[in-house]
């Protein structure tokens, strides 16, 4: 049976993941394995198995989620941005784009992305927002690693700069399959490169889903220890 996130959403309760009221298309509720709203200024995490398919989403058009992976066997290893946007064309992630470890190896892939755009990393300053997370799952952080940030476009000047875009439309979504066992971060909050000094970053749908290759009652990997996804507050400097 699939257990509710509700008792360690940091936020209004959230229903069971089996009463979400949006599934995918074609994904049956019961096979959700994580659901939960993520607000601005929280993070979030979960394990999940190998084949676990993950979907973040934009509600409002006004979000940004950086995404930190860890492999859930050997939590040393663990996404490598540098190394995925190694080629100046991989600085667009779409579908079919892997993202890789620092030892090259293919953490997840990208399945599905609906919006445009490019994704630069995020300063490592903002390792901050995961802090909670990370010693929740006692995940080595240095140094401290950068992330990938979706939903706020960034361009490329001239000069190879990378320059603000803005938004995008609400409801985009980005996709990705876990090629093996994964500690999955996901932070809500303003994009370094915001120029807006009261930026706010508007609110994530995440969702996990077990496919056909995921065995057990649930998508979450043993390492779990209990954990489900639970958003933590973290103030941002």
């Amino acid at each position: 049976m699939t257990l509710s996130t509700a008792s360690l959403f940091a936020g209004p309760p959230v229903p069971p993941t089996i009463a979400w009221p949006a599934p995918p298309d074609l994904v049956v509720a019961d096979l959700l394995v994580w659901a939960e709203t993520v607000r601005d200024g929280a993070c979030t995490s979960v394990v999940v198995a190998s084949g676990t398919t993950v979907r973040l989403v934009d509600l409002d058009g006004n979000a940004c989620a950086h995404l930190l992976v860890f492999n859930a066997d050997e939590p040393a290893e663990r996404l490598d941005v540098e190394n995925t946007l190694r080629a100046p064309e991989r600085l667009a992630l779409t579908a079919g784009c892997r993202l890789l470890s620092g030892a090259g190896r293919t953490l997840a892939t990208i399945t599905h992305r609906s919006t445009g755009g490019h994704d630069a990393s995020v300063s490592a300053a903002d390792a901050a927002l995961f802090a909670r997370a990370v010693a929740r799952h006692e995940l080595a952080t240095h140094p401290a690693p950068r992330s990938l940030a979706f939903f706020r476009a960034v361009s490329l000047a001239d000069d190879g700069a990378p320059v603000f875009g803005g938004p995008v439309e609400p409801g985009a979504s980005v996709t990705i399959r876990a090629e093996l066992p994964l500690v999955v971060l996901v932070a809500n909050a303003p994009h370094p490169l915001d120029p807006r000094p009261d930026a706010t970053s508007g609110p994530v749908e995440l969702l996990a889903w077990r496919d056909s290759r995921t065995s057990g009652a649930t998508a979450r990997h043993p390492a779990s220890r209990g954990v489900r996804g639970s958003a933590d507050r973290a103030a941002r400097a």
